[in-house]
């Protein structure tokens, strides 16, 4: 399991109507991924919603897109900003046509 990146996911609690994020930590393999992008509008989504217990407002978060097999794909989003994952998922810039 050496090729996978600890990460920390984002996600909306549907429990009760609460409309509430909460955090979890997730393996993520990165030859999987498919697409990755800055996600501002989670950051709008969940400043009317309010806050995870713990999470600095000052961070930028980014949606992961994976693929799952075949012709599937799931998408996530992470908290960090892109060039941060970039860095995590061991892709460097140096790797990355922009």
């Amino acid at each position: 399991m050496s090729n996978f990146v600890l990460m920390t996911e984002i996600y909306e609690d549907r429990r009760l109507d609460l409309e509430s994020y909460l955090l979890r930590e997730v393996l993520i393999n990165p030859k999987n991924i498919m697409m990755l992008r800055d996600d501002p509008v989670l950051k709008e989504k969940i400043t009317a919603r309010g806050w995870p217990e713990g999470l600095d407002k000052r961070v930028e978060f980014c949606k992961l897109s994976m693929s799952t097999g075949a012709s599937h794909s799931t998408s996530i989003s992470v908290v960090g900003d892109m060039r941060l994952i970039i860095e995590k998922l061991g892709m460097g810039e140096k790797n990355i046509c922009m």
